[in-house]
C-alpha cells in the first residue's frame, strides 16, 4: 500500500458522491478511482449515480463530492449552480486527455475544485483528495463548533478544545465596544485574534490599524499616536496625521504594550479616558472615534506590582481580556497548521501541494514549539523551499535535536520523566478545565480527585479555572 498524506483515513467527510455517465471518459485508469478511495478511506459513505443533474436532490449537507468523469454538454453550468447553491462541497473533476479542456474551463467557472487528467497515478488522487477534504472540513468547522455561518476566522486554525474555548469568545468580543486585552505567548497569533475581532464587529468596513509599541522610540509615541501640526518642532516642515486619525471609525491594535515607558502610559490613559487628544504643537482639542485593542506576551499584573506598569492603565485596558494557548496545549492543531502553511506557500506558485506523511506528523509533535505558531510556519516553509519530492520527509523538516520532546542531550532520565509528567498534568488539567468551563466541582468529579488535591494541581501548574469559563 503506497503512503498516504497524513490524517486520510480520520476525516470527518460524511459522504462521497461519484457520478458515472454513459458516455464514459475511458476504461484507463480512472475507472480504478472508486478503489483507490475505498482504500483510503473507508469510513466514508459512497454512493454512485448516473446522471450529474440529479446531484442537487442528493446533495443535503455533504462536504464532499467526486465527479467521475467530465462529459461534454453543459455540465460546468450545472455545477457552478451547484457551488453557488451549496458552497461547502467540493467537487473533483475527471477527464481524459482529450478533454482536459473540460476540468480547465470547469476550475476558470469556479464549477471544480480541482482535477485530475488520465492517465494519472495513485498518489496524485490521495494528494488531490486529502488537499480537498481539508477544504472542506475548514468550511464546516464553524457550524459544528457552534460559531455563527458569518464568522470570518482567517488564518485561525485549530480545533482543540482550549483553541475553541478561546475562539467562541470571538464574536462576542466583536459586539463589545470596550477596549479588549489579548494575552498570550510570542508567535501564538495575537494579532490574527485582533483582526478576527474587527472583522466580526460593527467597524469591520473601516481600518484596522497594527501598531507595535516596541518598535516606536519612547520620545516618538506622542507624535507617532496623536501626530503634529506645522511648526511643532525644528524639523516639523508640514504636518503629521496621527495613527488616531489613520484608524478613525475602525480599531487601532497595540502590539507590545508593556514596552510602553511610564510617560508614554500616561498620554495614552488620557486618550482612552475621554477619547481626546491634542496633535503636537496645537491648541486645539481633537476627538477619535477609535476602538483599542491591546496585547502582550508578559503578566501585566506582575508588572503592575513590579511599578513597572501603571495600575489605572492597566484596568483601563482590561476591561475584557483573552488569552490563546501556546502551541505545546494544543499539539492536536499542528497536522491541520502545517497543512495550511503548505498549502498558502504554494498555491500562489501554481505548484502541486506536497504531502506530509505520518512520519513528518510525528517529528512536527515531538517538538515543543517554543515560538509556537510563527515558529511552525517557518519550519514549515523552509522544508517546502528546498525539499524537490513529492512529500515532507522527516528530514526536510529541521528542529533543534535539543529540544524536540522537551529534553536536552545531557538530561537525566528522572528529569526527562518528570518534565513529561509535568507536561501531561498540564494538558490533562487544561483540557479538563475546558471541557468543564473552569467548574471546580464539576472537574474534580470527571477527574476522580477531590477539590482539595484538584485545586493543589492547578495551583502548582498556575492555572486560573476563571480563565476557562464562558465569560470573555
Amino acid at each position: 500500500m503506497a503512503d498516504y498524506p497524513s490524517g486520510c483515513k480520520k476525516m470527518n467527510a460524511q459522504r462521497a458522491i461519484f457520478v458515472r455517465h454513459r458516455d464514459s471518459c475511458c476504461t484507463g485508469s480512472c475507472s480504478t478511482l472508486l478503489s483507490i478511495f475505498h482504500q483510503y478511506f473507508p469510513a466514508i459513505e459512497t454512493k454512485t449515480i448516473s446522471k450529474l443533474e440529479t446531484l442537487q436532490t442528493e446533495i443535503l449537507h455533504e462536504e464532499f463530492l467526486v465527479i467521475l468523469p467530465m462529459v461534454a454538454g453543459d455540465s460546468n453550468t450545472t455545477l457552478v449552480r451547484l457551488k453557488r447553491a451549496h458552497p461547502g462541497v467540493r467537487i473533483l473533476g475527471i477527464a481524459c486527455s482529450d478533454r482536459e479542456h473540460l476540468v480547465n474551463e470547469g476550475v476558470s467557472l469556479g464549477g471544480i475544485d480541482d482535477f485530475l487528467v488520465c492517465p494519472f497515478h495513485e498518489i496524485d488522487v490521495l494528494i488531490r483528495l486529502h488537499k480537498l477534504m481539508q477544504k472542506s472540513h475548514k468550511h464546516v468547522s464553524l457550524a459544528n463548533h457552534g460559531l455563527p455561518s458569518t464568522f470570518h476566522f482567517e488564518g485561525l486554525i485549530g480545533k482543540s478544545p482550549s483553541f475553541l474555548q478561546v475562539l467562541r469568545k470571538i464574536p462576542q468580543l466583536a459586539k463589545a465596544m470596550t477596549t479588549v486585552l489579548i494575552g498570550g505567548e510570542t508567535g501564538t497569533g495575537k494579532e490574527l485574534f485582533a483582526k478576527a475581532i474587527h472583522a466580526n464587529g460593527l467597524r469591520s468596513t473601516k481600518p484596522f490599524v497594527p501598531v507595535n509599541c516596541g518598535a516606536i522610540p519612547d520620545h516618538l509615541f506622542e507624535n507617532e499616536l496623536f501626530g503634529h501640526i506645522r511648526g511643532a518642532f525644528t524639523d516639523a516642515s508640514s504636518e503629521q496625521l496621527g495613527l488616531l486619525h489613520e484608524a478613525e471609525g475602525g480599531t487601532l491594535y497595540l502590539d507590545e504594550i508593556d514596552s510602553l515607558s511610564l510617560s508614554a502610559q500616561v498620554k495614552l490613559l488620557r486618550f482612552l479616558q475621554n477619547r481626546e487628544f491634542r496633535p503636537l504643537g496645537s491648541s486645539k482639542i481633537q476627538k477619535a472615534n477609535v476602538r483599542v485593542l491591546t496585547s502582550t506576551n508578559r503578566n501585566l499584573r506582575q508588572l503592575v506590582q513590579d511599578k513597572i506598569f501603571r495600575e489605572d492603565l492597566y484596568y483601563r485596558i482590561n476591561f475584557l481580556s483573552v488569552t490563546i494557548p501556546p502551541l505545546q496545549e494544543r499539539k492536536e492543531d499542528i497536522p491541520s497548521l502545517a497543512n495550511h502553511f503548505l498549502r498558502q506557500m504554494l498555491e500562489p506558485q501554481s505548484a502541486e501541494n506536497l504531502g506530509l506523511p505520518p512520519a513528518t506528523i510525528d517529528k512536527l509533535m515531538g517538538y515543543d514549539w517554543p515560538g509556537n505558531v510563527r515558529e511552525l510556519e517557518g519550519v514549515i516553509q523552509s522544508a517546502a523551499t528546498f525539499c524537490t519530492a513529492d512529500f515532507l520527509s522527516p528530514d526536510d523538516i529541521a528542529l533543534p535535536i535539543s529540544r524536540v520532546n522537551g529534553i536536552t542531550g545531557h538530561t537525566a532520565l528522572g528529569k526527562a520523566k518528570a518534565n513529561a509528567m509535568d507536561q501531561f498534568e498540564r494538558t490533562f488539567l487544561t483540557n479538563l478545565l475546558t471541557q468543564c468551563h473552569g467548574n471546580i466541582s464539576r472537574a474534580a468529579i470527571a477527574s476522580g480527585k477531590d477539590r482539595r488535591s484538584l485545586q493543589r494541581l492547578l495551583r502548582k501548574h498556575s492555572l486560573d479555572r476563571t480563565k476557562f469559563s464562558d465569560q470573555a
